[in-house]
């Protein structure tokens, strides 16, 4: 029985290592990553976080649209014991600024150079804010940003000298612990940050599955965002404890 989020991920990689995860359409051609791919680049991703210097419980925000950075990073966060703040996409400049002071963040994931954009915008009111990390090629004069691409060059050269790390950290985690941060929309006031625990999210994910009675052959199209709790939990974490494909759709 998975006691964290990470391990209904990491139960499926081993039971399901060949299935496809993830897909993704970039121009006239699909993307896939198995089971086994996106294992493994959780895995890497985590090392990288620790090499840079982030450490378990500490606040790491993701502004992005849904793709599969999303939850390579998401995971990647937990697994090294620190907390997501999802934020959406859409969110202007002095929104965003808010959630990343209120929660003290320390480092956050960023999509392209739209995105970065607004945190430029707003970079000298967020002196906490050390590390920008990017999914995709960005130019900056204001800061520092280091790309994905880059992140897991450094994470593999982190695993080969500390190959006991992941498992360690993984096993670490303790389930009563807080691993996401979720901001509410403030139509009565300034957002709140909701803190949830491995826990909740497990039991709700093993309940529902439950009740849906999902199956390794299904395909499922995600569209919601993945900042919003239904998309993570319903459209991206049940169908990874069955071994489920998700399919990103391009527009709405």
């Amino acid at each position: 029985m998975p006691r964290t989020v990470p391990e209904i991920l990491f139960n499926t990689v081993e039971k399901f290592p060949q299935n496809i995860a993830l897909k993704i359409k970039k121009g006239e051609v699909y993307q896939s990553f198995t089971y086994q791919e996106l294992g493994q680049q959780v895995e890497v991703m985590t090392h990288a976080l620790a090499k840079i210097g982030l450490k378990s419980g500490e606040k790491i925000a993701i502004l992005s649209n849904n793709r599969p950075e999303w939850p390579i990073s998401d995971f990647a966060v937990f697994c090294l014991g620190a907390i997501t703040v999802p934020i959406y996409q859409t969110l202007p400049p002095n929104q965003i600024e808010y959630i990343l002071k209120d929660a003290d963040t320390r480092a956050i994931f960023v999509e392209n150079q739209e995105q970065f954009d607004k945190i430029a915008q707003i970079d000298t009111a967020l002196p906490n804010l050390e590390f920008v990390f990017s999914f995709e090629a960005i130019e900056s004069s204001v800061r520092q940003v280091e790309v994905m691409s880059s992140m897991l060059d450094t994470g593999k050269l982190h695993q080969a000298d500390h190959p006991e790390f992941f498992k360690k950290s993984l096993n670490a985690i303790n389930p009563e612990s807080i691993c996401s941060m979720v901001y509410t929309s403030g139509t009565t006031g300034d957002p709140k940050g909701v803190m949830l625990h491995h826990r909740g999210f497990v039991h709700d994910i093993i309940h529902s599955e439950a009740k849906l009675n999902l199956q390794s052959t299904d395909t499922f199209l995600s569209f919601l965002p993945l900042s919003h709790l239904y998309e993570r939990l319903a459209g991206h974490w049940c169908p990874m404890y069955v071994g489920a494909t998700i399919q990103y759709a391009r527009s709405i």
